[in-house]
C-alpha cells in the first residue's frame, strides 16, 4: 500500500495569499499540519497554543492559528490549523 498525498493551496484566513502545498492523506489525523515557515510568509497570527498527543505517546506544544485551504477547485474551508513544526507531519 503507498501513501496518498494531495495538493492543495493554503492561504491567509481572507484569501489574500495562497500558496500550493503536498498534504499527506492522514485519515486517522485531528489537525493538519503546515510549516511554521510557510505561516509566517502568509501572515498567519498565532491564536492560541494547546497539548497535543503524537503517534509516539508524548504530549507537545502546538500553536493554532486559523487558515484558509482550497482543495482542488472545491470552495475554501477555515476549519484547519497550523501546528508548530517544521514539516508536514508530527
Amino acid at each position: 500500500m503507498g501513501t496518498a498525498t494531495v495538493t492543495i493551496q493554503v492561504g491567509d484566513r481572507e484569501g489574500r495569499q495562497l500558496e500550493e502545498l503536498d498534504f499527506i492523506v492522514d485519515t486517522g489525523s485531528t489537525y493538519t499540519a503546515v510549516p511554521r515557515a510557510m505561516l509566517e510568509r502568509l501572515g498567519v497570527p498565532i491564536q492560541r497554543s494547546m497539548p497535543s498527543q503524537t503517534a509516539d505517546d508524548r504530549i507537545v506544544p502546538v500553536d493554532i492559528g486559523q487558515i484558509l485551504v482550497r482543495p482542488g477547485a472545491s470552495r475554501p474551508t477555515h476549519r484547519s490549523y497550523s501546528p508548530k513544526c517544521t514539516s508536514q507531519a508530527w
